[in-house]
């Protein structure tokens, strides 16, 4: 593993942001790697241990992996921790997966994916519908669609928590309801042109599967998009399925990967060892 600090832009301003990525090792020089952008969730999330066993096994698969921590992300200092929910956060991710191709020789721009869990599902959906030709292949796992709906049955700290970032002003949806409508993923399902992978589990509190990821796939459905979907029966861990030493998340793997590699088409070099 190595850390690489890029120069990632937003449509806020530009900024210096941690990043990391992880490629197979050796790299064969006379081949080209698909790139794989893993986004965490969480209103303040990072890189973490839970994120190992994805990000392993992306690489054993042959992905060079970029892992970006953009703003709203802890351990980096006061710049990056502050952001604004749904603008500089996806900015930034798109940014990542710019300098991925860029910095990365090895790195097939024409072979983009990207993955996120939650809150990165949400900005894994966003990504694919404010630049439809950026990647070829996508997961959501367990992700926020519709955010009205989020601040509906959130605390009132969290909710209020929200409502503070810069891009809500200070202002719940009853007094501010077009940023929130702006955000929401469900509201740009039309604009979806990449193949999409859906995961999620019933009885899920933090993004329930009714109001999220249920109406994501009635909505993908309507419209003939090109998407595969699993719905796991109260999966161990609920929200956190993705994580942990599970059947359900060992099928997660193989299902999700499954459908990435049918679009992005890596073949894993035999070393397994991570840069």
């Amino acid at each position: 593993m190595r850390q690489t600090v890029s120069r990632l832009a937003s449509t806020a301003c530009i900024n210096q942001l941690p990043g990391y990525i992880f490629a197979p090792k050796p790299l064969d020089k006379t081949r080209k790697y698909p790139g794989l952008i893993v986004v965490h969730g969480g209103f303040h999330g990072r890189l973490d241990w839970r994120f190992f066993d994805l990000i392993d096994y992306a690489v054993t698969k042959g992905y060079v992996v970029m892992f970006p921590e953009y703003r709203s992300s802890a351990g980096y200092g006061e710049l990056t921790y502050k952001s604004s929910y749904g603008i500089t956060d996806i900015g930034d991710i798109l940014a990542s997966a710019e300098y991925l191709v860029k910095s990365q020789p090895c790195v097939d721009g024409a072979r983009l994916g990207i993955y996120g869990h939650s809150r990165g599902g949400m900005m894994a959906l966003l990504a694919i519908e404010r630049a439809p030709g950026r990647f070829k292949a996508a997961a959501d796992i367990a992700g926020l669609t519709d955010f009205l709906a989020f601040m509906a049955y959130k605390p009132d700290f969290r909710r209020m928590e929200t409502a503070n970032e810069p891009y809500f002003g200070g202002k719940l949806p009853s007094e501010n309801l077009a940023p929130y409508l702006e955000i929401s993923p469900l509201n740009y399902v039309d604009e979806i042109q990449t193949p999409l992978f859906i995961a999620a589990t019933t009885g899920d509190k933090t993004v329930p599967l009714n109001l999220h990821t249920g109406r994501l796939i009635d909505a993908l459905k309507a419209r003939n998009k090109v998407f595969e979907a699993k719905i796991y029966n109260n999966a161990p861990g609920d929200h956190l399925f993705l994580f942990g030493d599970t059947d359900e998340r060992k099928d997660l793997f193989e299902r999700s990967f499954a459908f990435l590699d049918k679009y992005l088409q890596p073949s894993a070099p035999r070393s397994q060892a991570v840069a």
